[in-house]
């Protein structure tokens, strides 16, 4: 699931996210950098968890038609998005129990 992650978020050209071992790196979002690339800590177990537990018919308002995959994704790139818009720029964030957390 983190290749459809990376895949999905790099459908728009301002943003650049690559793998790098055990953990997504955040190079560029919606076209702002504030620093160091962010790690981006999360694994594919996470993200199956994460689609998983999701409550699809309050998400089907939002995105209709979507599966619960795609819905996890876009969901995790809000949360990315609200996170870099209400704070200073993280050097890493991490999948946490059904949230994304700033850990650094």
């Amino acid at each position: 699931m983190r290749e459809q992650l990376v895949e999905q978020w790099s459908l728009d050209p301002g943003t650049e996210v690559v793998p790098a071992g055990p953990h997504l790196e955040i190079h560029r979002w919606a076209g702002h950098t504030g620093g160091p690339p962010i790690r981006l800590i999360v694994t594919d177990d996470d993200l199956r968890t994460f689609a998983e537990d999701l409550d699809m018919e309050d998400l089907a308002a939002v995105w209709p038609g979507r599966d619960r995959v795609w819905t996890a994704l876009a969901l995790l790139s809000v949360w990315v998005e609200e996170t870099l818009a209400t704070q200073p720029w993280p050097r890493e964030l991490r999948l946490v129990d059904g949230e994304l957390v700033v850990t650094a």
